[in-house]
């Protein structure tokens, strides 16, 4: 681990990280990567969210739990929302 003198004080950051192994598949130590995709794509509005309805070009989910599991599912849709997050994320004024 490395110390940012730089960054703003008291930061702090959030992910699902798994100590034991969960019904989903996940090992102890692994992250879920698709619940910190689907968090990021909704902040920067990649994913459009109106009350419990999540919305992305032709896709609509009522519910998180079902977007995540159809983004689990489909490697694809998964990677194009990631990769257009990571655009907007990364876009430098």
């Amino acid at each position: 681990m490395e110390k940012n003198k730089a960054a703003a004080p008291k930061a702090v950051a959030m992910g699902d990280f798994y100590f034991l192994d969960s019904i989903k598949g996940f090992h102890p130590g692994e992250f879920d990567m698709v619940r910190d995709i689907i968090t990021m794509a909704v902040l920067f509005k990649v994913v459009k969210r109106g009350g419990a309805w999540y919305n992305y070009e032709e896709y609509k989910w009522q519910g998180r739990d079902a977007m995540e599991e159809e983004i689990r599912s489909n490697m694809e849709l998964q990677e194009e929302i990631r990769i257009k997050t990571l655009d907007i994320a990364t876009i430098k004024d």
